[in-house]
């Protein structure tokens, strides 16, 4: 008897990866995952070998992420914050230790004594 094992997907378009096959990466999409019983991870991959489109399952070590576009990798800088119009200034509270505490009522005031 075997386990049912499930499996996850994604919603919408299946993000681009690479996936090893046979010594070469080659660009495909991934299109879901699952778990085994020993904990690791299988991804399901589609992509295309000598002109056919295969789907298949494999490890998850022969997945990657697709390398960025050379012309992207020299556009994006690092990233630098940018306040907004609407960002309010931080110091417009008063410290925690200037607002008055609301007083407790007493355990006689609570019972109604």
């Amino acid at each position: 008897m075997t386990a049912e094992v499930a499996t996850s997907s994604f919603r919408g378009n299946p993000p681009p990866v690479e996936v090893l096959h046979a010594g070469v990466w080659l660009a495909g999409e991934l299109l879901g995952w699952r778990h085994d019983e020993a904990g690791s991870c299988r991804v399901r991959v589609r992509c295309v070998v000598g002109g056919l489109r295969h789907t298949a399952w494999t490890d998850l070590t022969h997945l990657r992420l697709p390398a960025p576009a050379p012309d992207d990798a020299a556009s994006t800088g690092p990233a630098t914050p940018c306040p907004a119009d609407h960002d309010a200034p931080t110091d417009r509270f008063p410290p925690a230790s200037d607002i008055p505490r609301p007083r407790r009522a007493g355990l006689v005031e609570w019972i109604g004594g």
